[in-house]
C-alpha cells in the first residue's frame, strides 16, 4: 500500500528502525554469551588440567578419586 499517510509512513519506518535495532542488539548480545562460555569453558579446563599436573605421580600417571 504506498497509498500511506505521512504519520503512517513515518511510523512504519520507526517500526522497522526499532526491530533492526533490536536484531542488532540480540546479534550482540548472542556473541557477548558466545564469548563468556568460550572464556568459561576455557578457564575451567586449564584450572581441570592444572589439577591434573599437581596430582600426577613421577610415572606420569594421574590419581583416579
Amino acid at each position: 500500500t504506498s497509498s500511506l499517510t505521512s504519520p503512517e509512513r513515518f511510523y512504519s519506518q520507526k517500526v522497522a528502525g526499532t526491530i533492526f535495532d533490536d536484531a542488532q542488539a540480540e546479534e550482540e548480545y548472542s556473541s557477548l554469551i558466545h564469548t563468556l562460555v568460550y572464556s568459561t569453558l576455557l578457564t575451567v579446563n586449564l584450572f581441570t588440567e592444572s589439577i591434573n599436573i599437581m596430582t600426577r605421580d613421577p610415572t606420569g600417571q594421574t590419581y583416579t578419586q
